[in-house]
């Protein structure tokens, strides 16, 4: 229900009354902050440049030793009233700025109230001082530090007086505005009230059909007729609306249906990567088994040869016994062929029981993936020895000494320095040329600095950002499936906890680097690197 004109009346002129005070103590609390704020700024600045000075004209007196020259020209800032502390420090050692005794001060009988830190402190808004560090310096060679201290309890007096006088300002424009806002008239009041009943009954009606009736040419009439073409397009906006919404929902029905179609292609799309990756794993653990049944096969060839070498020269001896026949000279040659085929069969079946162990310990850890504590160096050699058919022709150096253990992810490992293998024979080795793989090892710290450099053709500079991206090759056709890099990043940022970085200087092939860990990260901070992978 509408209330009496009266009512509507006074609650317009407090409302007018509001809306001024208001706007009037927002406008005086945003000229204090801007004022306080600039104060302070001006202070700051301030602040630095005498500061600068002070510091220029202190080098030379702190460079010679000279304490009573620093005393007099750091009595030279008591021209400024604010200034209240000012201590120069000399460093003991230049190089830090932790490391420094107090020269000189001013006042001088304040020397222990020098701050202990000499970090710039400019306080919060209601701090009652500011300090500012500068660095005391000859040619770029820091000598010592300047702390400058300010006092800002005028500044804070004189923007609190400023404060009382806006307040009285606000006050009697509120007055005065108040005074204004209960004469207004009571004929600028009906019309109003006339349009607040229309509009009551629209809203609970919702006939836009409605029109308000014009009762002069003032600016209430031009309301009401502004209110009828507001009603009139409201009423055409209401149809549109209907049939916007009725075709709307159709199109949400479309939408809903083609997410749905998406979201199962993205699903799809997933799992194939997932297969790819998988694919491209036991692709290097193939690659780990041709190259150990390579290598295996001369050392048991040997022995196999040294064997039947016995079995012949035992059955020649055992007819020549049977014949009565047998000298001691055939007997002490065959002792000596026995001897020499033993040692033979021992070392060449040694060398392969050897490579099994090895082979059996990479292609565990490709498996399994288990973490345990290991010897780089041992390991890394076990690692190429099992890539022997792809290093065939290509000169491998590893420079890693024997005292580096690292406790972490040996399949990772394997599996990032087979990658890297295949990546240099596919794409830098296969323009013929000779090949050249260098591998380097070194502590920095607790971290692990691992370098991969091969002479083959390099990276072209369009290409190399982009070589850890999954599926980019230059190889589609040729056998480059562009996740062995991918898998690489992955494994080396969330399972060893690492970081790795690729360049490709001209002529000068690729070179990797891995930083590692020495102690690999524990499952819960792999998923967190992980996530912010």
């Amino acid at each position: 229900m509408i209330g009496h004109p009266g009512s509507l009346r006074r609650k317009l002129a407090q409302l007018m009354a509001l809306a001024s005070m208001i706007a009037l103590l927002l406008s005086a609390v945003a000229l204090l902050l801007v004022a306080g704020y600039r104060n302070r700024q001006q202070s700051e600045r301030d602040l630095q440049t005498l500061a600068s000075v002070i510091a220029d004209n202190s080098a030379a007196a702190l460079s010679f030793g000279d304490a009573r020259t620093a005393r007099r020209i750091l009595t030279a800032v008591q021209a400024n009233a604010d200034i209240s502390l000012v201590c120069l420090f000399a460093a003991d050692q230049p190089a830090t700025a932790t490391a420094a005794t107090v020269f000189s001060v001013w006042p001088i009988t304040r020397r222990g109230d020098c701050p202990a830190s000499l970090a710039p402190d400019t306080g919060g808004i209601a701090a009652d001082s500011m300090r500012l560090s500068k660095a005391v310096m000859v040619d770029g060679v820091p000598l010592g530090m300047l702390t400058m201290t300010m006092d800002l309890r005028p500044q804070r007096l004189a923007l609190l007086q400023q404060a009382a006088v806006t307040a009285a300002v606000v006050a009697l424009a509120l007055l005065i505005t108040f005074s204004f806002a209960l004469r207004a008239q009571t004929a600028m009041v009906a019309p109003i009230i006339a349009l607040a009943e229309l509009a009551r009954r629209v809203s609970l009606t919702a006939d836009y059909g409605l029109r308000a009736s014009k009762q002069g040419q003032d600016e209430a009439g031009q309301l009401a007729e502004d209110f009828n073409r507001m009603l009139a397009k409201i009423e055409t906006s209401d149809h549109e609306l209907r049939s916007a919404r009725d075709a709307l929902g159709a199109e949400v029905l479309q939408k809903t249906e083609a997410n749905r179609e998406l979201e199962q292609a993205l699903g799809r799309l997933t799992a194939a990567q997932e297969q790819l990756v998988q694919a491209e794993k036991l692709a290097s653990l193939g690659a780990l088994v041709a190259g150990v049944a390579h290598e295996i096969n001369t050392p048991v060839g040997v022995a196999v040869t040294a064997a039947s070498t016995l079995r012949a020269k035992a059955l020649t001896l055992r007819g020549q016994y049977r014949e009565d026949s047998m000298r001691r000279s055939d007997l002490e040659a065959f002792m000596s062929l026995a001897e020499d085929s033993t040692r033979m069969l021992l070392n060449n079946l040694q060398r392969a029981a050897d490579l099994i162990q090895s082979f059996k310990r990479v292609a565990v850890d490709q498996t399994s993936d288990e973490r345990r504590r290991f010897q780089l160096s041992a390991y890394v050699r076990e690692v190429l020895l099992s890539l022997g058919p792809k290093l065939k022709n290509v000169e491998v150096t590893v420079d890693c000494p024997d005292d580096i253990w690292v406790d972490s992810f040996p399949g990772a490992v394997a599996q990032v320095l087979t990658n890297f293998v295949t990546n240099s024979v596919l794409h830098g080795f296969d323009d013929g040329r000779k090949g050249a793989i260098q591998l380097k090892a070194a502590l920095r710290g607790d971290q692990l600095e691992l370098s991969y450099q091969d002479n083959g053709r390099g990276v072209k500079p369009e290409h190399l950002g982009r070589i850890f991206d999954p599926f980019f090759t230059t190889k589609r056709g040729a056998g480059g499936s562009g996740l062995g890099m991918h898998i690489v990043y992955n494994l080396v940022s969330r399972r060893l906890g690492g970081r790795i970085r690729a360049l490709s200087p001209e002529g000068q092939g690729l070179l990797l680097t891995l930083s590692l860990p020495l102690v690999a990260p524990t499952a819960s901070s792999e998923r967190h690197l992980g996530a912010n992978t």
